[in-house]
């Protein structure tokens, strides 16, 4: 179902407006949800994979709500097509009452949570109040910005496009992409559902998502695919690679069911050294064939897992104050930190990098950061670290 969808939908666009000289991303829905991957797509990272420019479709503007995975989840077709990020179609249409409470604020913590994740494109519909412009002369509209917030807001955002225009994440940490258990429990139906009927996938992974972005550990969703190439590329130093990553952890969620192909790669993963955990028990059955498995990967709990992730040189302990999420990335021989505060408070973050300097996209500001000092990330906005 997959293959058709990609073939007959994102494929065929794609092609017509390559053909034209232009570019294909559409925007998709339910990004959030593996089940939904499998009920509305058949699967969802080939539908992306085939499209020129991937696009996803953001409801959830207002941070509480914002779920991680509708970047991590289309940041494997990212990756795996070795494309400039995705388009962000963004529309505060959630929770609006509250949005509306501080829609600045809501907004801009959002954006930099999207562009942390690979969003590089951004089409809004956080549309301005022009009836405040050039003394009403636009007549009477309704909006969620002034015109000093909107040229704020998107210079703001700006700045974010140019530090990370053409760069991906750069990680050794990996979750399992675990489709094959909701395909092996999705009933076909002419037209899928909204409701999924078993959530294991969905409930264990975004655990996991969240126990180790929000540990302060970046990360990328890896499939069965991808862990054929880490094999392929464990060369004589012993160090496997992911889209030129090098694998250090690779954590499964909770599933019931796995590729038996994929226990068994990751069980030479395991033996070449890499850190190979599968949250709290491993899956019963095989996808291929539905007969249990015999291999046993060692089990960790998302506490052990949140203890190991959280070791960081750089970073050396969490945050006061508040929740930074963070990502690394590499620009003309310079390392990038991009540090997103999440929360309504300012935090504190203790920095033991190299000496280097702080890009502020608030302002456009570059002042110095000297090892053994503390960073300042403002509430709800982003800073980068570079050195």
């Amino acid at each position: 179902m997959g293959k058709l969808i990609a073939e007959a939908w994102s494929g065929q666009l794609a092609a017509w407006c390559e053909a034209h000289g232009g570019g294909f991303s559409g925007h998709y829905l339910l990004e959030e949800n593996i089940s939904h991957h499998v009920k509305q797509y058949g699967d969802y990272i080939q539908v992306l994979r085939a499209a020129s420019y991937p696009g996803i479709d953001i409801l959830n503007c207002y941070p509480e709500i914002y779920t991680y995975n509708t970047t991590k989840y289309p940041q494997m077709a990212v990756r795996k097509n070795k494309s400039n990020g995705m388009m962000v179609e963004i529309c505060p249409f959630s929770l609006v009452e509250e949005f509306r409470k501080d829609p600045l604020n809501n907004m801009t913590c959002v954006m930099g949570l999207l562009y942390l994740g690979g969003a590089r494109v951004t089409h809004s519909y956080f549309n301005a109040n022009f009836s405040e412009w050039r003394g009403g002369a636009f007549g009477k509209t309704g909006g969620y910005t002034n015109e000093e917030e909107t040229n704020w807001f998107n210079a703001y955002v700006g700045r974010l496009g140019a530090v990370l225009d053409g760069l991906a994440n750069q990680c050794d940490t990996f979750l399992y992409y675990g489709v094959e258990d909701a395909q092996a429990k999705t009933k076909p139906l002419y037209c899928g559902g909204w409701n999924s009927g078993d959530h294991t996938a969905d409930q264990a992974t975004d655990a996991l998502c969240r126990t180790v972005y929000e540990a302060g550990r970046d990360f990328y969703y890896v499939d069965c695919e991808d862990l054929a190439e880490a094999l392929a590329t464990l060369g004589s130093d012993g160090v496997p690679s992911i889209s030129g990553n090098p694998v250090k952890h690779i954590f499964v969620p909770a599933l019931d069911v796995i590729y038996g192909e994929a226990v068994r790669m990751l069980q030479k993963l395991a033996d070449a050294g890499v850190d190979v955990r599968v949250v709290n028990r491993m899956p019963g059955y095989a996808a291929e064939t539905g007969t249990a498995l015999d291999t046993v990967l060692p089990t960790a709990s998302l506490e052990d897992i949140r203890t190991t992730v959280s070791e960081d040189a750089v970073f050396p302990a969490p945050a006061a104050g508040g929740l930074v999420l963070r990502g690394k990335f590499e620009k003309d021989g310079k390392t990038i930190y991009m540090l997103v505060n999440k929360s309504r408070s300012d935090a504190v973050i203790g920095y033991q990098g190299k000496d280097g300097e702080i890009w502020n996209p608030a302002d456009g500001s570059v002042s110095s950061v000297v090892c053994g000092t503390a960073i300042t990330v403002p509430a709800m906005r982003a800073l980068f670290v570079v050195y």
